[in-house]
């Protein structure tokens, strides 16, 4: 019966040992894995505040690209309304040139009969 004792009794310490063994490698494993959380945690800030950056910087180039585009549109707008202006003083300017034409050829024909005129006086 004594020996049935010392038998359970070292089975016992030889679990108990175990038991230690086991609790000591999960102490382990939890802090490192706490550790690991604790970086993790660390990394995913300076992610966070890397990503706020950027979304800053999004924002003002947005804001940027919309001036710009706000501008480009106003700038288009003129441009067409000088080139629609160039054209209507193209076509009055070849107007004023048809016009400058029948101008000259009634000048030259004035100016041919006042000179038939002056023949026909003098004879």
């Amino acid at each position: 019966m004594q020996i049935e004792a010392e038998n359970e009794a070292n089975k016992n310490r030889q679990l108990q040992e175990k038991m230690k063994d086991q609790l000591a490698a999960l102490q382990d494993e939890t802090n490192k894995l706490h550790t690991q959380r604790k970086a993790q945690e660390k990394i995913n800030a300076e992610l966070n505040d890397q990503l706020g950056i950027m979304n800053e910087k999004f924002a003002a180039a947005d804001a940027q690209r919309s001036k710009l585009r706000e501008e480009l549109d106003s700038v288009e707008d003129k441009w067409a309304a000088e080139r629609r202006q160039n054209a209507e003083l193209t076509k009055a300017n070849a107007r004023l040139e048809k016009q400058m034409k029948e101008v000259k050829l009634q000048l030259e024909i004035a100016l041919k009969t006042k000179h038939e005129s002056e023949q026909d006086c003098r004879k």
